[in-house]
């Protein structure tokens, strides 16, 4: 459940009709006492904690911070918050080592990690087979499905594939990772492994650079480098942005949400801390206007960095693929347009509540009452993916009623009650979303006049309200999607159980995504 704050906004989740389920794990502070870690190369080390998370552990280096390090082990430079948040937001000083979580490395260094902790694993005709070792009797299909998939979700697959049960595993059981599903880093065309140039023999590393290393270039100090409303000063510690505040303006809504994308409040408290230690600030409630608040470099979006900044020229790169596709179809009336509305969460899973109002009742409300006007003003036709078994699509002319009784309307129906309440009812949904579209593409619809729209009301920090749009982005949909089980018996699951999409695919998706999503902010 997440956590309630005096405000919440309405979020509308918008995304392609082939956006797929991901589920992903968050690590947060330093690992406790570890339980293996082996030599990876002579600046990190692998780190298996209570047989179920992976970390690599790297010992930073002069003029190193949070993006250098993502920079150099993690697969986009986005990952440097999660990398932070993983090392409880201290900051980065040489010598000392760093924790990166397994599912930020690059596709590289899983590999390198993985073969590092578990050297018997081997391919084999069907995947890859991995043996848990002596003294791991923890380890549990998630998180093998998580090291080997890049989804924990694909559990489920593992354990049908390989007739097991989900209860923690006894050292020596051999799992078998269908090649179908393992991660794309463990495979090459036509089946062959890409394991990686042996790592260079290292033993666990001090706290100071090993005999003939080279130390990283340190970043020059330079002259201020001035982007949009901030000025980048450099420096030995990795540099920072000054941001002057405007009359009105909090630390909170105008410094840290804007400029490093955080919304959870534990996340926005934590940065919010450090920009007022690094600026000199004791009180954050009562900053004078004008005072240069300092931002570290590695917290900033991307989109706020100057132009010479690597991450922001691969985040330009990656929004200009995505800004080439366009929405060519035009309908008056919407005609021959589909909208296909979700409402979020249902039957035990609540979502978030306030005064009495639980978030599966107020976005279904909002469903059903867009259902109606879109029917009623428009040529459109609306399909629905989850309907509530009581009162059907009928708006509450009143006071929500608070039910549980939703289902999803797969076939047969899904009813997203204990002890099954989670990913199951959300990646039913993505198939049949799925399902809908290929039938509708079957039908001879236009694939443009085909839209998705998943509703929300987030609750997130008390300073984030108002709309807010979600779309799929491109750099975060690797990998190859599917779930079997016996919860996954539906007919829209046997349509097409796995699904991997092209880098065209990604990047058409998130760029007709945005311009719906600008659309609709403009509409509010």
């Amino acid at each position: 459940m997440r956590r309630l704050w005096r405000r919440a906004g309405l979020g509308l989740l918008i995304a392609a009709a082939t956006l797929p389920a991901v589920g992903a794990r968050q690590s947060s502070g330093m690992p406790p006492p570890l339980s293996r870690r082996v030599p990876v190369d002579d600046r990190s080390l692998a780190t298996l904690e209570e047989s179920v998370r992976i970390f690599l552990e790297a010992q930073a280096g002069p003029g190193d911070s949070y993006l250098t390090l993502a920079t150099r082990y993690a697969a986009t430079v986005r990952a440097a918050a999660a990398i932070e948040k993983a090392n409880g937001a201290r900051a980065v000083a040489a010598g000392l080592f760093f924790a990166i979580p397994f599912e930020t490395l690059s596709p590289e260094y899983r590999v390198r990690a993985l073969t590092a902790l578990f050297p018997a694993d081997a391919p084999d005709e069907g995947g890859w087979v991995h043996r848990v070792p002596e003294g791991d009797d923890g380890q549990t299909l998630e998180a093998i499905a998580l090291w080997f998939t890049g989804d924990a979700n694909l559990a489920d697959d593992l354990a049908e594939s390989n007739g097991i049960e989900w209860a923690p595993l006894p050292a020596g059981t051999e799992i078998t990772i269908p090649g179908a599903i393992l991660a794309p880093e463990l495979s090459r065309p036509g089946g062959s492994i890409a394991l990686p140039a042996p790592a260079t023999p290292a033993t666990p590393p001090a706290a100071t650079l090993p005999p003939g290393q080279p130390e990283p270039p340190k970043r020059q100090p330079g002259p201020p480098v001035k982007a949009g409303d901030l000025t980048f000063i450099d420096d030995e510690t990795g540099g920072y942005a000054i941001y002057r505040l405007k009359a009105g303006e909090a630390l909170y809504s105008s410094v840290v949400i804007r400029f490093t994308g955080r919304l959870d409040p534990e996340e926005v408290s934590v940065a919010a801390a450090r920009i007022a230690q690094l600026s000199g600030i004791r009180k954050i409630t009562s900053i004078p206007i004008g005072h240069p608040v300092r931002i570290p470099r590695e917290l900033i979006l991307p989109e706020y960095l100057p132009l010479s900044d690597p991450a922001k020229k691969e985040y330009e790169t990656s929004l200009a693929a995505t800004r080439r596709h366009e929405m060519k179809a035009r309908a008056r009336d919407l005609q021959g347009v589909t909208i296909v509305l979700d409402a979020g969460h249902g039957g035990d899973d609540v979502g978030a509540r306030r005064n009495g109002v639980h978030e599966d009742d107020h976005v279904f409300d909002i469903v059903c009452r867009i259902k109606e006007l879109a029917e009623r003003t428009t040529a459109a036709k609306v399909m629905v993916t989850i309907k509530d078994s009581s009162s059907g699509f009928r708006p509450q002319p009143g006071p929500f009623k608070i039910d549980q009784d939703e289902i999803i309307m797969t076939t047969p129906a899904y009813s997203p009650r204990q002890p099954h309440v989670g990913t199951v009812g959300v990646n039913l949904r993505w198939y049949l979303v799925n399902s809908y579209y290929r039938a509708l593409i079957a039908g001879g619809a236009d694939p443009e006049r085909v839209v998705f729209v998943s509703m929300h009301a987030d609750s997130l920090h008390p300073s984030v309200r108002g709309a807010m749009v979600y779309v799929p982005g491109q750099a975060y949909r690797g990998g190859t999607y599917g779930h079997v089980g016996r919860l996954y018996n539906r007919r829209e699951v046997a349509e097409l159980r796995y699904v991997k999409f092209s880098q065209q695919e990604k990047e058409r998706s998130e760029g007709l995504s945005r311009r719906l999503a600008a659309r609709m902010i403009e509409a509010f």
